[in-house]
């Protein structure tokens, strides 16, 4: 009988058994923090093929977002593999597009994917075409990277990183590493980290130097190394990444139009709102009687035997600012 050094047996299947990971991670994207709680479901079809779905949902700013993603890949554990790939990400924000505000934002990706395994070293690629609600237009993305296995249970990454999207296009030089640990009971959790430098692109603002990391726990395959799980088990994430690519959301309150006229949106900012009747009512009050008595204490002796014509108008303003009708 083999010994495997307490590991489950080497696979030869696309997909070794149902596996799933679950776990959370976040870190400065573009424009701001983030986090996410994030899940994958890998199920093996037949002997060659696998499907995984991936889905993640988290928060940034003051707004909200969420994804999924679906992997239909057909693999060699010993060569590597191949696939198509598409994703979903929302954000329920207020994004700016243009002159006007735009309720929530979408983006949504279709390409393909591939692995070559080359003993210690794995070479990936993601290439395809995103659209977005912001541009409502196709634009191109794609990522590769080579990865090396230091360890069984350690790897590091380095590749590049392009997409054309949310009005602007840029390429990154990432990096990344990761580390896995295996529990007795047949589970493993591993810490993920990555890293995205700016180096090219006409990307209309953000952040040149973005950073993330995750926490995952991994179930249904047994004990096995790092470098087996990625190669007999799943296929790479990449809504965490996409989440901190999302544009900068806006805080915008609705401006009253013309009669009949729908509200309009824009930032708190704007001071071309017209002023509230009742203060201008209270403002008016005020400055009339306040010029009233400086022409009175300007050179008109005041008569002690007579009534305080001004009283009526003052005791009217002040009366009426207690009551609540002119706050």
């Amino acid at each position: 009988m083999v010994d495997y050094g307490g590991e489950s047996p080497p696979s030869r299947s696309a997909v070794a058994a149902p596996n799933f990971r679950i776990g959370g991670g976040g870190g400065n994207g573009r424009h701001a923090g983030y986090g996410y709680t994030e899940g994958s479901l890998a199920i093996p079809l037949g002997e060659r093929g696998g499907v995984q779905i991936d889905a993640l949902g988290g928060i940034s700013q003051e707004n909200g977002f969420a994804g999924s993603a679906v992997h239909l890949f057909t693999r060699d554990p010993e060569k590597g593999a191949i696939g198509a790939y598409a994703s979903y990400l929302y954000g329920n924000g207020s994004y700016k597009d243009g002159g006007d505000y735009e309720q929530g934002v979408s983006q949504a990706k279709v390409g393909v994917e591939g692995q070559l395994y080359l003993d210690r070293v794995t070479l990936e690629g993601l290439a395809g075409v995103n659209w977005d609600s912001l541009d409502d237009s196709a634009g191109l993305f794609a990522e590769g990277r080579a990865n090396w296995y230091a360890t069984d249970n350690f790897k590091v990454n380095a590749g590049l990183r392009y997409a054309d999207a949310f009005g602007g296009d840029r390429t990154e030089v990432v990096g990344g590493a990761e580390y896995l640990t295996q529990f007795t009971t047949g589970t493993a959790a591993s810490i993920f980290g990555d890293v995205a430098f700016d180096v090219g692109g006409s990307d209309r603002g953000g952040s040149d130097v973005t950073a993330m990391g995750s926490l995952l726990f991994h179930f249904g395959t047994g004990n096995k190394s790092l470098i087996r799980r990625d190669r007999e088990d799943y296929m790479p994430t990449y809504l965490g990444r996409d989440a901190g690519d999302l544009p900068r959301s806006v805080n915008v309150v609705a401006r009253p139009g013309a009669p009949g006229a729908p509200e309009l949106l824009g930032p708190p900012e704007r001071r071309d709102r017209p002023a509230r009747p009742e203060r201008a009512e209270r403002t008016a009050c005020q400055d009339r009687t306040a010029r009233r008595e400086r022409r009175g204490r300007q050179g008109r002796r005041v008569r002690t035997d007579r009534p305080d014509r001004q009283a009526p108008e003052r005791q009217h303003c002040t009366r009426e600012i207690h009551r609540g009708s002119l706050p």
